[in-house]
């Protein structure tokens, strides 16, 4: 028996609040008498620190460590307390369903006595594991003494989310969180909070401590997959069928396996059958997957059923076992990039290396590569591809085109332009194709040429090859041929939306640069639509350097739509696949999109760490992404109030005062920006000459308007700076451009003490948590003599969340941050962040209006 103890960690406790009040509630209000609490729930669902806490709780309130009763000191022990007043004493016991049949006997006792030396139990256990006697003794204590039954549910996302409060991406909190399936301990598991190993071998023993031979069948199972068949377990583990039955039993009791649809089994969770896998001998193990490939194989499955059994099982110089992974992975390829990986390398691995097999070690090689490729592995996809060209014959020239294509396309993901270009010139001789030429019209957009992008998008005859119609649409687009980018994109699009999500998986790049184009093009919400239904397929099937792309547009489309959250979250997780790639080009624009998000999230201090990463890795590299990363740190800074240099560096990154650098369609907003910073740094003379290019450009008719609003108001034109930034407000609304359209009602409230428009830019501001829009437009308000009025009424909170309900009584009641963090397990930083969205959402600005809106809420 080991006894509840230790100090509970936030990670765990987060979430049992409410459970704990309700057992202490219950404790106090049968103090006088016996009662049971029964603490239920399956393994590492955190029953034990619940106790822990429970018991530490108690002791702060003035309970006592007690001896227990004669009658149970020899053969159980606990955690015993007595209570400040008269009262029996209270048993706090873990993992009661491991009671050895004494002690169980004697707990039994306990709970069937009715005398006054009867005493109070909260007893841990799992589901359906207590001993008889002790079952039903608790049975006929439910109906006798006051009993309360807590059964502990696994975390829900969103108090995971709350957990980490920003800390980590809410993506990648996501999928680990459905990994662990709210699970504590599969948790402290997944999120690196625990020792990996220590946890893993606390679940190994449950399988070692089992008799033979349900040890071997447990790991039978852990061979054959995450479910798999009982009639499939005799032939893997080499057990009659007889004995296989008796040993599922006895583990679906110990509930180390569990019964699902069409009476397959599985482990209870996946850390479970990873933890009987490491006790599992290498030698068993090779010979367990061989006989699980022939079984499959006799039967007729299809190939990708075994072929993970023969890549386990095969031995170097199987030629039938390489064509069969071979024939698997081509199979597999749109559904699951990391197994395609897996089963070509296997393949190129069991060939022998001798002239007479290099061309099919090369080809083999090619698939490898393009599946290394999809998977984020830029680096490993590159030396794949240049290994397959030095092993494919001159003859073999499409798949030497193929190689030096996948080549080009690793090099151009990885910012190597230059290195691209050659090797697409390469491709070329003997004949372009459109792949080619697709793909150099995006290296010559990557490299800031942007002409030549669009004149290398018109060279291909097959206009109408899908695979590429993306790059080609954005090409156009960046090259300022707005029409023809519009009509690749609407037959794109169209194509895209008719065709289902298997469907799509082969087509997922070309959708990433066809959401680029749209959002280049400010169809927002069409643009959202189609890369969150593609960034859906990339995680499914695994193909990571589609999704970071799909991500990068998508955060674009949301950011502009207002709903800045969701864009967070978008380019937090891009940002962790950029890094996992080793692109510092994807890094370096993943960076640049969260420096531009943090601005209009009031995050200052982590757009200019991020704005500072992406101009340090900009300084080593050249081309459009470079330019636009330089120039959002600049952009961070003016906003930020640095205003010393921001239109040198712009400047500067960007090629000069006709912006070469930048792409025609994103100039009118860049002209815009240095307007203001212009204003800013008191150059007024300059700043009317940046107005008169935003309103000069081609397709900025709404960056124009504003620029001419900015000086309208700094020339002390009050009425011309309204009308010119209504005007513009319209233009960006109709395009569905919330983030500017709201700047743009800033400007026209501010020009004439309008407090319907700055009130309105307060309420979508804090709606979309645009911070900084928000601040800006409250102290223009306040400048006007009309600041902005909170209502006290009882409805004022009702939009708060549970959470930040919680957060908001606390504040009322005095605490400090920190207190509140304890109270609620939060950290700091969590709690900050909580009274950031209160500020937001009631549109105050202080604690002490907090405090008061709480008091006169009667809810």
């Amino acid at each position: 028996m080991t006894p509840p103890g230790g100090r509970p960690r936030a990670c765990d406790f987060e979430g049992r609040l409410a459970e704990l009040a309700t057992a202490e509630r219950f404790l106090v209000a049968n103090a006088t008498g016996p009662a049971l609490i029964t603490v239920n729930g399956e393994p590492g669902i955190g029953k034990s620190r619940f106790l822990a806490t429970l018991r530490e709780s108690l002791l702060r309130s003035g309970w006592r460590p007690a001896s227990p009763p004669p009658r149970f000191s020899r053969v159980l022990s606990g955690q015993w307390l007595l209570r400040p007043a008269a009262g029996p004493p209270l048993l706090v016991l873990d993992d009661a369903h491991l009671l050895p049949a004494p002690a169980a006997a004697s707990l039994a006792d306990g709970l069937s006595r009715g005398d006054p030396d009867a005493v109070q139990m909260v007893l841990g256990h799992r589901p359906g594991r207590v001993a008889p006697p002790l079952a039903a003794a608790m049975t006929a204590a439910l109906a006798r003494i006051p009993a309360l039954y807590l059964e502990l549910a696994p975390f829900t996302l969103q108090q995971v989310l709350a957990f980490f409060g920003g800390s980590r991406p809410a993506a990648g909190i996501r999928s680990l969180y459905e990994a662990a399936q709210g699970n504590p301990q599969y948790m402290a598991i997944v999120f690196e909070l625990a020792s990996a190993g220590e946890a893993l071998t606390t679940l190994r023993s449950e399988v070692d401590d089992l008799a033979e031979p349900h040890r071997t069948v447990a790991r039978a199972g852990a061979i054959l997959g995450e479910t798999f068949d009982a009639a499939d377990l005799p032939p893997v583990a080499q057990v009659p069928a007889e004995q296989v039955g008796a040993a599922i039993d006895e583990l679906v009791r110990r509930d180390v396996l569990r019964v699902v649809h069409n009476g397959r089994l599985r482990f209870r969770h996946f850390l479970v059958r990873q933890a009987v896998q490491r006790a599992i001998g290498l030698w068993w193990q090779r010979e367990a997957h061989a006989r699980a490939a022939r079984l499959f194989q006799a039967r007729g499955d299809a190939a990708p059923r075994w072929a993970e059994h023969l890549r386990r099982s095969a031995r170097p110089g199987d030629l039938t076992a390489a064509r069969h992974l071979t024939r698997a992975a081509a199979a597999t390829r749109w559904r699951s990039a990391d197994l395609t990986t897996q089963w070509y390398a296997a393949a190129a691995d069991l060939i022998p290396e001798t002239v007479g097999t290099a061309a099919r070690r090369g080809r083999l090689l090619l698939s490898q590569g393009q599946s290394l490729a999809a998977t984020g592995q830029l680096a490993a996809a590159r030396e794949a591809a240049t290994r397959a060209l030095d092993l494919i014959p001159v003859r073999g020239w499409r798949a030497r085109r193929q190689a030096l294509l996948l080549a080009a396309r690793t090099q151009r993901s990885l910012g190597h332009f230059d290195e691209a270009a050659a090797l697409l010139h390469r491709a070329a001789h003997g004949g372009s194709s459109v792949a080619v030429t697709a793909e150099l019209a995006l290296i010559h957009l990557m490299r800031g040429e942007f002409d030549a992008a669009a004149d290398a998008a018109r060279a291909p005859r097959d206009q109408s090859a899908t695979a590429f119609a993306g790059q080609l649409a954005l090409a156009h687009c960046a090259g300022g041929d707005r029409r023809t980018a519009a009509a690749f994109a609407d037959r794109l699009g169209g194509i895209v939306d008719a065709t289902g999500d298997r469907e799509l998986a082969p087509l997922l790049e070309t959708i990433a640069w066809l959401g680029w184009a749209e959002v280049l093009l400010g169809r927002y919400r069409q643009a959202n639509r189609r890369l969150s239904r593609a960034a859906a397929v990339a995680r499914e099937t695994g193909q990571k350097h589609a999704l970071t792309n799909l991500l990068i547009g998508q955060g674009g489309a949301l950011l502009r739509l207002g709903r800045l959250h969701e864009a967070l979250e978008c380019y937090q997780e891009a940002h962790t696949l950029a890094v996992a790639s080793g692109s510092d080009h994807l890094t370096m624009t993943a960076l640049t999109t969260l420096c531009e998000l943090h601005s209009w999230l009031g995050e200052t201090l982590a757009a200019l760490e991020h704005g500072a990463r992406a101009d340090a890795l900009a300084r080593t590299a050249s081309g459009w992404c470079a330019a636009l990363a330089t120039a959002a740190y600049a952009h961070a800074r003016l906003e930020s109030g640095d205003t010393s240099g921001c239109v040198e560096a712009i400047l500067a990154a960007c090629g000069g005062p006709e912006l070469p650098a930048i792409d025609p369609g994103s100039r009118p907003r860049w002209y815009e920006t240095l307007t203001r910073a212009a204003i800013a740094e008191g150059d007024v003379e300059d700043a009317c000459g940046w107005a008169k290019r935003a309103s000069a450009a081609a397709g900025g008719e709404g960056y124009g308007a504003l620029a001419a609003a900015h000086m309208a108001l700094v020339e002390g034109r009050s009425d011309a700076a309204r009308g010119d930034a209504l005007d513009a407000a319209r233009r960006f609304e109709a395009a569905g451009d919330r983030i500017d359209a709201m700047r743009a009602r800033l400007v026209a409230g501010t020009a004439t003490n309008a407090s319907d428009l700055l009130h309105r830019v307060v309420r979508d501001a804090t709606e979309c948590s645009a911070t900084t829009l928000a601040a800006r437009a409250r102290q223009a308000l306040a400048r006007s003599g009309r600041p902005s009025v909170t209502t006290l009424t009882p409805t004022s909170l009702a939009r708060l969340t549970r959470r930040e309900r919680q957060v908001a009584e606390l504040v009322a009641a005095g605490h400090t941050n920190r207190q509140i963090g304890g109270e609620l397990f939060l950290s700091v930083k969590t709690v900050e962040r909580h009274l950031a969205r209160i500020f937001d959402k009631l549109d105050i600005t202080a604690r002490a209006k907090l405090a008061a809106m709480v008091a006169s809420d009667p809810a």
